[in-house]
């Protein structure tokens, strides 16, 4: 299993941050969704920076629950741009508090504007599962 900052990335994760430009159509956004098996993608612009964020309930609740072609919107008219993110080395209680804060299911770690990893909510609730049965069991053995 992969592994990042004390936190396990899940096994069919990709292993890089999967991006699309602005100006992609959300026809092709929903594909790279598919095709990694992900759900966001980080939204760049031409310096590869990130601009935004696209998920899967953007794409549904923007376009699909509204009857629009995904075919005729491209990423920039949809994507979340006012993007919650970390900076490496940001404690894991800090990004599980930005996540439940702000509502959100996907956390891109930045470095100088450019997304070099993604932390999803499932890996978080892993992490704190491995986290509570690690207590539960020091706590069995403190008291045997």
């Amino acid at each position: 299993m992969k592994k990042r900052r004390g936190i396990d990335k899940a096994p069919d994760a990709p292993d890089e941050v999967i991006t699309t430009g602005r100006t992609s159509t959300v026809v092709d956004a929903a594909r790279a969704l598919r095709d990694n098996r992900i759900g966001c993608l980080v939204v760049t612009d031409s310096a590869g920076r990130a601009s935004g964020i696209i998920s899967e309930r953007d794409i549904i609740t923007k376009v699909i629950a509204e009857g629009i072609d995904p075919a005729q919107r491209t990423v920039a008219e949809i994507m979340t741009a006012d993007v919650v993110a970390c900076g490496e080395g940001t404690p894991l209680t800090e990004m599980r508090k930005a996540m439940m804060t702000s509502g959100i299911r996907h956390l891109p770690v930045m470095k100088d504007g450019v997304a070099v990893d993604m932390i999803s909510s499932r890996e978080m609730m892993a992490y704190q599962h491995a986290e509570d049965r690690a207590v539960r069991n020091l706590t069995i053995f403190a008291t045997a």
